[in-house]
């Protein structure tokens, strides 16, 4: 997982080098040369903030030295600024309770002190243990009390780093539209110092919200970027971060002599600086190359892998490995412990994040904007009294009858449009709330009930009261129901986050038959369980001008329906054509059940209904609309030509170049 080695490097990782026995050396002369407490203390910092971690007891013995020096001297500051240090470093060995011990210590301290910018370092550090423990919740919590703080001081390396720290706890949650915001705020402020260690953090998360979207040619540009940015010794860490994206993006491109190269580099560099989590990872990466091909080497490595997550406790790393690992069972004809791993991984899954959680944060980020425009509304309303009393000023000026007319009517004019401003906020968060509100009311009626339905099924099989056959047939409408369910929370969250903060299209030349194939692949196994054959005509030079996301949701959610409505045996055909020097047509085709004329007028407007499959499918008629919405927004256009008993035909249109 891509986004969990970004997360523990840019949020634990400081840039600095190897903290040898002669560099403590050079330190503790450095602390003995140094004359006042203010230069002892940077000193200290320097320590903290330009060197790697080996020797980890002898720096935190020279902290706690630190500590007690400037408790001695009553340097409130000090003692403030070393806790923060200290609890960096048992942050950065996952020793959490001492680093959150030491960080709200630290906290009290900068309080007392009233030392604003001292408070929300702090609070970023504590959000950094609180996304160590998978709370991102309380992770997000603290950083927006950092940014707010930042945005008040004015403090741009500040604000940058909570950007960073927003975008990647955003990333994790799966509220990727709103880390993507706060990526290229945090690149647009330091684009004038590239050589910052925060702009290479924020090279590698574009790069790697770009891998998950498939636009491997523009991840591997950031990539290829940060490589070259991380050749100073002072950023190996990030640079290890950056071998594995590297490796990732060959992987998916099928590159794998490629991909174990820099998988290699990668382990290699994180065995020098010993750290657990990334030398497991780069086992687990290792091992899925070999999955296939060697899966008893495969499940050695994974088998390692596994012991360093378990020691070092990270659930979503184990996650993965047990799911490699099941794989690796399977291929090997171990289908028991392939069960038992599988039953392992999910008990685990059920612990972490939630629906529930995903609102919540939302909830956090909606408030934190509420409170931004509320207090550009007080400041229009200080506004317009300023306006007002200038205007009462020039009453009293009778001299200048002339131009206190003139100056009246501004003023006048200015009033109305400040309050017309006023009123169109108002509304705009009257209309936000309301879309929130409907958005989670229609999640939880249509995801309860399935969810329920899938809960009692599972009972049903757990009980042992069903015969190998009937639970076997169950199974396989339990998968389908998930499936289902998946596509409509899918479908539910893209119209909310439409609706919320309107269609945002990133159009690019990208080829479409890279784009369509891992839909279609996916798609093809839930049509064999109908038995109905999948069918592409596409060319493999085809290129459009289009968002890739949206244009992969609309053919996902044009074929899903297609098979949906299509009895078993039949045939579903995606078909793609130039229609003009700069117009492509896409068709998909089946031969179902049909749509009546009455029912087509309204197919891409209706909200909230759907008819059922023709293996009772259920669905909500959101996904139609959003494809309409999509294709219009990109500059197409979308339509259906069908007849009852006769099939559908489903079309679009798309530009092929800028």
């Amino acid at each position: 997982m891509i986004k969990r080695i970004i997360f523990l490097f840019t949020l634990l990782v400081q840039y600095n080098n190897t903290l040898a026995q002669s560099d403590i050396e050079v330190f503790r002369k450095n602390l003995q040369a140094a004359k006042s407490d203010s230069a002892k203390l940077t000193v200290y910092r320097q320590m903290v903030n330009e060197n790697e971690i080996q020797n980890v007891d002898s720096l935190i013995k020279i902290l706690e030295e630190g500590y007690q020096y400037f408790k001695g001297t009553n340097f409130e500051y000090g003692r403030g600024r070393i806790l923060a240090g200290l609890g960096l470093i048992y942050s950065r060995q996952r020793m959490l309770s001492l680093a959150e011990e030491k960080l709200k210590e630290a906290l009290n301290v900068f309080s007392n002190l009233k030392d604003k910018n001292g408070i929300a370092d702090v609070c970023n550090l504590l959000g950094v243990v609180e996304g160590r423990k998978n709370n991102y919740v309380g992770a997000i919590k603290y950083f927006i009390q950092a940014l707010k703080i930042f945005e008040e001081t004015k403090n741009t390396k500040g604000i940058v780093s909570s950007y960073l720290k927003l975008g990647l706890a955003n990333e994790l949650s799966g509220n990727h539209q709103q880390a993507i915001e706060y990526y290229k705020k945090g690149l647009f402020l330091l684009r004038n110092d590239t050589t910052d260690g925060d702009y290479v953090n924020l090279l590698i998360n574009m790069g790697t919200i770009n891998g998950r979207q498939g636009n491997y040619d523009t991840a591997f540009k950031y990539f290829s970027r940060a490589l070259e940015l991380t050749k100073s010794p002072k950023f190996s860490a990030l640079r290890i971060s950056v071998y594995t994206n590297l490796g990732n993006i060959y992987k998916f491109k099928g590159d794998n002599t490629k991909a174990a190269l820099y998988y290699a580099e990668g382990l290699q560099l994180s065995e020098v600086y010993k750290l657990p989590d990334e030398i497991a990872r780069f086992k687990l990466n290792i091992g899925i190359l070999d999955v296939k091909t060697n899966p008893r080497k495969a499940l050695v490595l994974f088998q390692e892998a596994l012991k360093i997550a378990d020691e070092t406790d990270e659930k979503d790393l184990k996650i993965d490995i047990l799911g490699s690992m099941v794989g690796a069972n399977i291929n090997l004809g171990n289908y028991k412990e392939a069960y038992e791993l599988d039953d392992i991984r999910e008990l685990i899954k059920d612990t972490l994040y939630s629906v529930e959680k995903a609102a919540e944060i939302a909830n956090l980020e909606s408030n934190y904007q509420l409170e931004k425009t509320n207090n550009e509304i007080n400041q229009l309303k200080v506004s317009e009294e300023k306006i007002l009393r200038q205007r009462n000023f020039t009453r009293t000026v009778a001299i200048l009858l002339g131009i206190s007319f003139l100056t009246l009517f501004y003023f006048f004019f200015k009033t109305i449009q400040l309050n017309k401003k006023l009123k169109h906020r108002e509304l705009e968060l009257q209309n936000a709330n309301q879309i929130k509100d409907r958005l989670f009311s229609i999640i939880g009626h249509d995801l309860r009930n399935p969810i329920s339905s899938i809960t009692m099924v599972l009972e049903l099989i757990m009980s042992q009261r069903m015969d190998a056959e009937s639970e076997e047939k169950i199974l396989s409408q339990l998968h389908e129901d998930s499936l289902t369910t998946l596509q409509t929370l899918d479908n539910l969250l893209k119209w909310g986050v439409s609706q919320m903060n309107g269609i945002k299209v990133q159009p690019v030349v990208f080829n479409v038959r890279e784009n369509m194939l891992r839909e279609f692949k996916q798609l093809q196994n839930i049509a064999s369980r109908k038995k109905i054959s999948m069918i592409e005509t596409v060319p493999d030079d085809l290129t459009i001008y289009a968002d890739p996301e949206h244009f992969r949701f609309v053919t996902r959610n044009l074929l899903y329906n297609a098979i949906k409505f299509t009895p078993n045996g039949g045939t579903v055909t995606l078909m793609a054509e130039m229609k003009s020097h700069n117009e492509v047509l896409f068709c998909v085709k089946d031969n179902g059940i049909g749509i009546k004329k009455e029912n087509q007028k309204a197919l891409f407007s209706q909200f909230g209904h759907s008819e059922h499959g023709t293996d009772n499918e259920s669905g909500n008629g959101i996904g139609l609309m959003l494809c309409k919405q999509f294709i219009n927004e990109n500059g197409g256009d979308i339509w259906v030509e069908s007849e009852p008993n006769k099939g559908s035909v489903f079309c679009f249109t798309l530009k092929s170049q800028i």
